[in-house]
């Protein structure tokens, strides 16, 4: 994980020249028609043997970026380990961490979190507007997997980078590539998928690589892999993993 120096981004001015251009009614049909073309593989298996290298994943859209999303992305996610909370329970998480609250122009202490939602705030951290989580695009990778890989499929392993901004306004075109076809560690059949995340501008936001285990005919239904650290209960795998981040 990278956490960003927003004092210095702000200095730079490094995002100065970006801005959100409005969509004509043509852009929006565009969009409007993806959304009618996606579906979900669901109940369908996607068997191994018919899948080939080279084969398209997706695509699929996310936006235009809306502060509604952003909301009602935190009523599925939580608003994660900072605890966000309104008005005395906001006080005392700001008890908890002072250094979270920055004072606005009336003088009230609130969230850094809010560059996501105000737009003052946000050009205060050296971008033209609001922005995304980098999580939300991850799980938007997530979703490009799932509903080209199916019920019966595993999504094993992925990765992805943050490499751009994620404006309010701005639109993600997601695709992906089966880059590789192979049986894995215990006779498991997988395949190797490059992701991507483009805005708009035509910029690469999110690059990507998932691991997606798939039923078959020779080889049966998915077995899903060894859990970390031979762990038989869910603490006990949280600790293997953490003890593999151990670098004392």
């Amino acid at each position: 994980m990278i956490r960003t120096e927003r004092t210095k981004a702000r200095e730079r001015k490094k995002y100065e020249s970006i801005e959100v251009q409005p969509y004509t009614d043509e852009q929006i049909d565009e969009i409007d028609r993806q959304y009618d073309s996606e579906h979900r593989r669901g109940s369908e298996p996607r068997l191994w043997e018919d899948v080939d290298e080279g084969d398209p994943v997706g695509p699929m859209v996310k936006g235009p970026l809306t502060v509604t999303d952003m909301i009602c992305w935190h009523v599925g996610m939580g608003m994660g380990l900072y605890g966000v909370q309104p008005l005395r329970l906001g006080y005392e998480n700001r008890k908890r961490i002072p250094r979270f609250f920055h004072r606005d122009d009336l003088n009230v202490p609130d969230v850094m979190q809010r560059v996501h939602w105000d737009p003052e705030f946000a050009r205060r951290s050296g971008n033209p507007t609001t922005f995304d989580y980098g999580r939300m695009r991850e799980t938007w990778l997530i979703h490009l997997c799932t509903d080209w890989m199916g019920d019966e499929a595993w999504l094993w392993k992925l990765d992805c980078e943050f490499r751009r901004f994620n404006y309010v306004g701005d639109t993600q075109w997601l695709r992906g590539t089966v880059e590789r076809k192979y049986v894995a560690e215990g006779g498991r059949p997988a395949v190797d998928v490059s992701l991507s995340a483009e805005n708009q501008r035509s910029e690469l936001t999110t690059p990507g690589h998932a691991t997606i285990l798939l039923p078959s005919r020779e080889h049966g239904p998915v077995r899903l892999p060894e859990p970390p650290g031979a762990a038989t209960d869910l603490q006990s795998a949280l600790e293997a993993i953490a003890a593999g981040f151990d670098r004392s």
